[in-house]
């Protein structure tokens, strides 16, 4: 009975998510699991991406809501991916979010319109799975407030309020 419930639910969010699609990129192979596994809950058309050089060519083929971009990528790294995407305005999805183990990681206030957040690994799979959620379902997302539930680290860029340290987890 779970199984053909979960199944019903990701026949009907598939539905719910028409003409949405979500960019997930990472060279270690455990976070794009757990990123296919993400999507798949959710019901949204997603693509992995293991180089920046393949973020590249997916974010010229593809409009992306959400991309989640690691920053230290083979071939092509994160900034390098962020370079493109200052260049080319089309390409930009409506939110992106780095995913970093690096856990002093800003973005510059220049790229405030381009980046959404910084997300600090590990991160909880139901937790990413509500953050991409609630973006897809809607243009401007309450973040603070969905970041504040999250129990990962989590801070905003250019921003200078952070999430509250008393939700945050080492």
């Amino acid at each position: 009975p779970a199984a053909l419930r979960d199944a019903l639910g990701t026949y009907a969010s598939r539905r719910t998510w028409e003409g949405r699609r979500v960019l997930a990129v990472d060279d270690d192979q455990p976070m794009r699991v757990l990123y296919q596994r993400m999507v798949t809950r959710i019901g949204v058309d997603g693509d992995l991406a293991e180089t920046g050089r393949e973020a590249v060519q997916a974010l010229k083929t593809h409009k992306y809501d959400v991309v989640l971009l690691d920053l230290n990528l083979p071939r092509l790294n994160g900034w390098e991916v962020l370079d493109f995407l200052r260049t080319r305005p089309d390409a930009r999805p409506r939110h992106l979010f780095i995913i970093t183990g690096f856990v002093d990681q800003r973005v510059s206030e220049a790229d405030r319109d381009l980046v959404t957040a910084v997300l600090y690994k590990p991160v909880a799979q139901d937790e990413l799975q509500t953050l991409v959620t609630e973006c897809l379902r809607s243009p401007a997302p309450d973040l603070p407030q969905i970041l504040r539930k999250t129990s990962h680290r989590a801070g905003t860029t250019g921003w200078a309020a952070r999430v509250p340290t008393n939700v945050l987890r080492g």
